[in-house]
Parts: C-alpha cells; structure tokens; sequence
C-alpha cells in the first residue's frame, strides 16, 4: 500500500514554499503519481 500525505498551507507559508521548489500543480503531482504507480505495478508483475 502506498502512503501519499497531502498537506494544506496557509497562504503565507504558500510563497516561500512555492520559491523554494516545495509545491507541485495538480498537473506535476497527476502525472508524478501515474509514474510511481507505473512503476509499482512493473515491480509487482
């Protein structure tokens, strides 16, 4: 079972974690996921 943690910022958290790299768009973290699970599912075969 993979174990995926989501976690909601205040807003002025939201900016320096954005300038350093730490939030992904929803887009970045679809395709991240399809990826891990891609991978998992090989391993699994």
């Amino acid at each position: 079972m993979l174990d995926f943690q989501i976690t909601v910022f205040k807003d002025e958290d939201f900016e320096d974690l954005v300038s350093m790299g730490y939030v992904l768009c929803a887009d970045c973290i679809k395709s991240e996921l399809r990826s891990i699970l891609r991978e998992t599912l090989e391993k699994e075969k």
